[in-house]
């Protein structure tokens, strides 16, 4: 069985909508309809497919949580995939936001959800084949002994809109000679709060995420989509995508596309196992 659960919902294709209007996004309720779509296509592989989707004025904490009575049922050989699109958002305290639909997001404590709580989701149940997709910005996890908040109007680049709070910018304060992925790969690492999960993430902890322009998407989620649905992702040509090549093609697209300007990191708890993806 494959459960999916992506956090924003649009059967016709409408915004990613918040309370506050100016924060809305062109792709992001689209990017959840893509991926359950081309999930649901997979039917001949799976027994069951089960969705959950959740978006606009029904992503608040308290359906998100509930979440997790789906998520209790799945079996041991299950697939599960749980998929963010939205803002992310960093507090004063350098805490990390998901962007829910009521988000303050000048203060994200306030209805916004903790990324450690998404991953809560994924805690203690059954399925042993786990993923997380986050398609925000700052979706790596963040050190904040090397991050300092600064002002920043980063907003909008032509057709391109971040995924982050408007007014404050994450830069590093030290990082040395390694690179954000690296970096981000030694912060997942922490097995304090181990879910048993495999997280990958569309930008490092002090990047931004785009969407937009002809990709009609994330670009993060445009290329999970374009590497599984065109089979881009299967490196070896062997005619399965494993999860550790699916997070290096992912990882090299979004570099190549962005320039470098984006670098999605992952946290690889369970590739002994290394998921059949698609």
């Amino acid at each position: 069985d494959l459960h999916s659960f992506p956090t924003r919902r649009s059967s016709d294709l409408e915004p990613g909508n918040y309370k506050s209007t100016s924060m809305n996004l062109h792709y992001a309720a689209k990017d959840a309809l893509d991926m359950v779509t081309l999930f649901q296509s997979k039917k001949t592989a799976y027994r069951n497919i089960h969705t959950l989707l959740i978006c606009n004025e029904d992503a608040t904490k308290e359906k998100i949580r509930e979440a997790k009575k789906l998520l209790l049922q799945s079996k041991l050989n299950d697939k599960v995939i749980v998929f963010y699109a939205g803002h992310g958002l960093v507090s004063d305290s350098l805490d990390y936001y998901l962007g829910l639909q009521d988000v303050d997001f000048i203060h994200p404590e306030k209805n916004g959800l903790l990324f450690e709580e998404l991953e809560t989701l994924l805690q203690d149940i059954p399925a042993r084949n786990k993923v997380l997709l986050v398609d925000a910005c700052h979706s790596g996890e963040i050190d904040k002994n090397e991050m300092a908040i600064v002002d920043g109007n980063n907003l909008l680049k032509g057709s391109v809109k971040f995924r982050n709070i408007g007014n404050k910018k994450l830069v590093k304060r030290q990082i040395g000679l390694e690179s954000s992925f690296e970096l981000m790969k030694k912060i997942f690492v922490d097995t304090r709060r181990s879910t048993g999960a495999n997280v990958i993430s569309s930008a490092g902890g002090a990047e931004y995420a785009w969407e937009g322009g002809a990709f009609k998407n994330g670009i993060f989620t445009y290329c999970v989509l374009t590497g599984l649905r065109e089979n881009k992702a299967d490196l070896n040509k062997d005619g399965k995508i494993k999860l550790s090549e699916f997070a290096e093609y992912v990882q090299q697209q979004v570099m190549t596309l962005t320039k470098g300007m984006q670098t999605p990191t992952s946290r690889t708890e369970n590739f002994i196992n290394d998921m059949e993806i698609w």
